[in-house]
């Protein structure tokens, strides 16, 4: 039975890092899927402070490199670091309104309107045109 919930996790884990690719916080609900597990299963071998140090120094790389690559293709097309603020903030708060929505689904819709909304909100107060900013 251990195997089974064992190999259950780790397709859960996997299916968390693909939130990713949607701009959704995997990473970090993965980092909590492993302390559930943790909770869960306490003496579970390898699970000691330097693994969850570990797991939490690599999502919190992996949120940094995140940031970075966005403002760099941000900046690649025309974005200043205030739109690219913008959309950030956007985002998040685009996926908190959305969440309610279509199971929990709408999320998905909701970050990326709140993206574009919010970069262009911040680009059109730092004075760019409205077909610069768009």
């Amino acid at each position: 039975m251990d195997y089974i919930l064992a190999t259950l996790c780790i397709i859960v884990l996997f299916g968390m890092i693909g939130l990713n690719v949607f701009g959704l916080p995997g990473n970090w609900l993965a980092v909590g899927v492993l302390a559930l597990w943790k909770l869960l299963a306490p003496a579970a071998p390898g699970m000691d402070t330097w693994f969850f140090a570990t797991v939490i120094g690599a999502a919190a790389v992996g949120e940094v490199l995140e940031f970075g690559v966005q403002m760099l293709g941000g900046k690649r097309y025309g974005s200043t670091g205030r739109g690219n603020l913008g959309g950030i903030l956007g985002a998040i708060a685009g996926a908190i309104l959305g969440a309610p929505f279509l199971f929990g689904l709408g999320a998905l819709p909701g970050a990326l309107a709140g993206a574009w909304f919010g970069c262009y909100l911040a680009e059109l107060s730092h004075g760019r045109p409205r077909d610069a900013a768009r």
